[in-house]
């Protein structure tokens, strides 16, 4: 699920990567090894997965993420995704009561609305309201739901990062992984707003969590996270 500028907002990105990498050479001609394009596509398996698995994220289909490789800074990952809807029990299950099918002399099928008044007396419509009040969420009860899911989301993806991008050998020590994900979301961000979020890791660091001489916390604490 794309956005207007999102483009512009990607080569901008790119362009602060650049700048990460100190003076990068304009006439560089260096070409992508092909060993590292597999491991980029590897990468993106992994996160896809991640994303499709999670219980915080929502993607619009199976393969949301794409990565490019920059020469002089590294390889940086790009997706979109929604914080996914809390679940409001299964409603679904009563739709069928409050229709009313039939099929008249000519063959011809009529709806009708069931009329609560009619069907339900004191007692079950105590008891609906009950299931209703169960099902629906206030709004600020929604907002800290969806500010947790926004939370765990970004978790998620950081650890795809921490966890796996070490497998991307074919990059140099002093290079970065990168990922940028566009989530969105009205009730946080407002109407067709959406939040950006930069997350990435320095190779050699990865490298070091990797061989075991970085903590998982430690390394989480070298994964520099912007949002905007």
């Amino acid at each position: 699920m794309t956005h207007p500028g999102r483009t512009l907002s990607l080569l901008s990105l790119t362009a602060g990567c650049l700048a990460l990498a100190g003076t990068a050479s304009a006439q560089s001609t260096a070409q992508m090894p092909a060993k590292l394009k597999k491991q980029i596509t590897v990468m993106e398996k992994v996160i896809d997965e991640v994303l499709v698995d999670s219980k915080n994220l929502l993607v619009a289909n199976h393969e949301p993420t794409r990565g490019v490789y920059l020469p002089e800074v590294g390889v940086l990952f790009t997706l979109d995704a929604q914080i996914l809807s809390p679940d409001r029990g299964e409603w679904w299950k009563d739709w069928n009561k409050k229709f009313k099918v039939e099929t008249d002399k000519h063959g011809n099928t009529v709806v009708h609305l069931n009329n609560d008044d009619d069907d339900d007396d004191d007692s079950d419509k105590a008891d609906n309201k009950k299931d209703k009040e169960k099902r629906e969420l206030t709004k600020k009860e929604l907002l800290k739901d969806r500010e947790e899911r926004y939370e765990k989301g970004k978790t998620e993806i950081r650890d795809a990062l921490t966890e796996y991008g070490y497998t991307l050998t074919g990059l140099r020590d002093d290079q970065w992984v990168a990922i940028v994900a566009y989530i969105d979301d009205d009730d946080m961000f407002g109407d067709n707003e959406g939040e950006t979020v930069l997350m990435r890791a320095k190779m050699s660091d990865l490298r070091s969590h990797d061989a075991g001489k970085l903590s998982d916390d430690a390394m989480a604490s070298r994964v520099s996270i912007e949002e905007y």
